[in-house]
C-alpha cells in the first residue's frame, strides 16, 4: 500500500486523541453513575434504618402501654386522677420532660413529637409547650456544642457521612436566611450538628429555632392536650388532617428539597461573590424567556 504522509499521520494522531477523550469521558460517566448508585443506596439504607428505629420505638411504647395499662386506663378515664398524678410528680415531671426532649435530639431514641404530645397531655397546651420548648432548646444547643467540641467525626457518627456531604456547604455560611431554610426544612436535627461545624453563633441558632420550631412544638402539645378534652370524632378529624398533610409532604418532598438546596447554594454563593449571583439569576431569566 501507499506510505502514509505526514498529513495522514497527523489525522491518525488526532483521531486517536479524540477516541482517547471519548473513552475517558465514558469512564468518567461510569464513575459518576457508580457514585450516584452508591449515594442512592446509602440514602435507602438510612431510610431503612430510620424505619427500623421507628418500628422498635413503637414496639417498645406498645409493650410499655400494655404493661402499665391498668394504671394508664385509670388516668385516661379520670381527669381528676390525671391531675392528681401530675401534682404527685412535682418538679420531677417537667424536668423529666425537658431531659427526654433534650436526649431525643442528641441521641434520637424517641421521636420528638411523642414527647411534645405527652407534655401537652400532662401539663396542658401552654405549660406542656413551654416544657417541651425548653427541652428543644437544651437539646439543640447541646448537639451544637458537642459537635463544636468533637468536630466532624461526631457529626458523621450522628447524621451519616452521606447527608453531611450533601449539606456541608452550609457550614461555610452564617447567613440567617440559610439557617432559617435548614431549620424549616424536613431535616430533623441535622442543622444543629451542621451548626456545630460552622462559625454561626449559638444566639442565632437559638433565636431561629424559637422562631421556626417552637410553634410546631406548641401545636403537638395542643394535640396531646386535646386527648383529654376533645371528642373522639374531633381527634379522628385532627389525625386525618395530619395524614393528608403528611401525604402532601411525601408527594412533593423532592421538589421541596431541591428548592431548599438551590436557595441555600445561591445564598452561600452570594456571600462569597455578591456579583456572581446576580449574573447567574440574570442568565437563568434570559434562558427561561
Amino acid at each position: 500500500g501507499d506510505t502514509p504522509t505526514s498529513s495522514d499521520k497527523v489525522d491518525i494522531a488526532r483521531g486517536g486523541g479524540i477516541m482517547n477523550k471519548i473513552m475517558a469521558s465514558n469512564q468518567n460517566d461510569e464513575k459518576v453513575t457508580i457514585r450516584s448508585n452508591i449515594s442512592a443506596a446509602l440514602r435507602q439504607g438510612d431510610l431503612l434504618r430510620q424505619f427500623l428505629l421507628l418500628g422498635i420505638v413503637i414496639l417498645f411504647i406498645a409493650a410499655l402501654v400494655w404493661w402499665q395499662w391498668p394504671f394508664l386506663n385509670e388516668i385516661f378515664r379520670n381527669e381528676e386522677r390525671l391531675r392528681q398524678f401530675v401534682e404527685e410528680l412535682g418538679w420531677f415531671g417537667p424536668l423529666a420532660l425537658i431531659l427526654m426532649n433534650t436526649l431525643q435530639i442528641v441521641v434520637a431514641p424517641i421521636p420528638g413529637y411523642f414527647v411534645q404530645a405527652a407534655a401537652g397531655y400532662l401539663y396542658g397546651p401552654f405549660w406542656g409547650g413551654v416544657w417541651a420548648t425548653c427541652g428543644l432548646m437544651c437539646g439543640s444547643m447541646l448537639a451544637m456544642a458537642l459537635t463544636r467540641h468533637f468536630g466532624r467525626p461526631l457529626a458523621v457518627a450522628m447524621i451519616g457521612s452521606d447527608r453531611l456531604d450533601q449539606w456541608e456547604l452550609a457550614t461555610h455560611s452564617t447567613s440567617p436566611w440559610v439557617w432559617f431554610l435548614l431549620l424549616i426544612a424536613p431535616l430533623g436535627d441535622i442543622p444543629y450538628f451542621l451548626a456545630g461545624l460552622a462559625r454561626v453563633s449559638y444566639q442565632r441558632i437559638a433565636l431561629t429555632t424559637l422562631f421556626v420550631r417552637a410553634p410546631t412544638v406548641f401545636a403537638w402539645s395542643a394535640i396531646g392536650a386535646g386527648v383529654v378534652v376533645l371528642e373522639w370524632w374531633q381527634l379522628v378529624a385532627i389525625f386525618a388532617l395530619l395524614g393528608v398533610l403528611l401525604a402532601l409532604f411525601l408527594r412533593y418532598q423532592q421538589q421541596l428539597m431541591r428548592w431548599i438546596d438551590r436557595s441555600v447554594h445561591r445564598q452561600i454563593q452570594n456571600e462569597r461573590d455578591p456579583g456572581k449571583i446576580t449574573e447567574t439569576i440574570t442568565t437563568e431569566t434570559i434562558t427561561d424567556v
